[in-house]
């Protein structure tokens, strides 16, 4: 399991999660244990796949053998591997990606960030034909694509993206990822994606792997952020008005809409429910200060 770096103010999901994606191994495939709201769902790149590494053309330079140097871990911000490898995370055989890093060879003609991947054997394994600095992620389990994102870089005090339409995505393990940016309202990430808040203070919205399967509308319990159905987050059942949950999906509003009081009033019979800002007032990026969630009063959170 893994755990968010920085708690933030506002209606914030949760606190840690599984970061394995999936993939039918002969060992464990990740933690079942019971936690509060989660930052990802494991759920979205699940299954096994057919692709090896030489038919998929991936090891050019070390024969059969795909990993590079000797196997020890490396950084994925500093990108610490020799000449031709990168350093990429992968699941150790045990279902967690989190804490599991090694250098591995960089394919022939690899993909940059944005373009389409694809990994080998399933999402995890930690062989894909991204370049340097970037991973296959949103991987679907049957047809193993997916699309490059970059890691963060920089260190362990200040991790970014050098592309500003994209936000650093960090846990307590080793995970990073510069997610892009994206509208809630307007859903405007790729296939096997979705649009929601992370959790993170000071964070804006990103696209994140959806993990929905479109169980989980406006009200719904949820245990992880990228579990509600689009256009919703899971925030902390005080939040919600009759959450059954220790967390429910409650959906985004536009603060501006002089419709969105009486919108968020219409799906919960709940006097105080209200278009209230996604995260406590200076909390949110300003370039979102318009985003909100129908949700209860503030519940107070300071600003770090």
């Amino acid at each position: 399991m893994l755990a968010v770096v920085a708690a933030g103010c506002g209606p914030r999901p949760a606190i840690d999660a599984p970061a394995y994606g999936g993939g039918d191994l002969p060992t464990s495939t990740g933690s079942d244990d019971p936690v509060a709201p989660t930052t990802m769902s494991a759920g979205t790149g699940s299954g096994g796949g057919t692709a090896t590494g030489t038919s998929a053309g991936f090891v050019t330079t070390r024969g059969d053998d795909p990993w590079g140097d000797d196997g020890s871990s490396c950084s994925t911000y500093l990108q610490d591997c020799p000449e031709g490898q990168k350093c990429m995370l992968w699941d150790g055989g045990v279902g967690d990606i989190d804490n599991y890093s090694r250098c591995v060879v960089v394919a022939a003609d690899p993909r940059q960030p944005g373009e389409p991947c694809t990994v080998v054997d399933h999402y995890g394994s930690g062989l894909d034909n991204c370049d340097v600095g970037s991973f296959c992620s949103y991987v679907d389990p049957e047809t193993l694509e997916g699309e490059c994102v970059p890691y963060c870089t920089g260190n362990l005090e200040h991790l970014t993206c050098t592309d500003p339409d994209r936000v650093c995505f960090v846990t307590s393990g080793a995970f990073t990822a510069c997610f892009r940016k994206c509208d809630p309202l307007v859903q405007d990430c790729g296939d096997r994606q979705i649009c929601t808040v992370t959790g993170y203070s000071d964070m804006p919205p990103a696209c994140l792997w959806d993990a929905s399967d479109g169980t989980q509308p406006s009200g719904a319990p949820c245990e992880y952020v990228n579990t509600c159905n689009p256009g919703n987050a899971c925030v902390s059942s005080e939040l919600v008005p009759g959450c059954p949950g220790y967390n429910c999906c409650t959906p985004f509003c536009d603060m501006t809409d002089p419709g969105a009081d009486a919108f968020c009033a219409s799906l919960f019979d709940d006097p105080e429910i209200a278009c209230r800002p996604y995260d406590d007032p200076g909390c949110a990026p300003e370039e979102y200060d318009w985003l909100g969630l129908c949700r209860l009063p503030d519940m107070g959170w300071p600003c770090p």
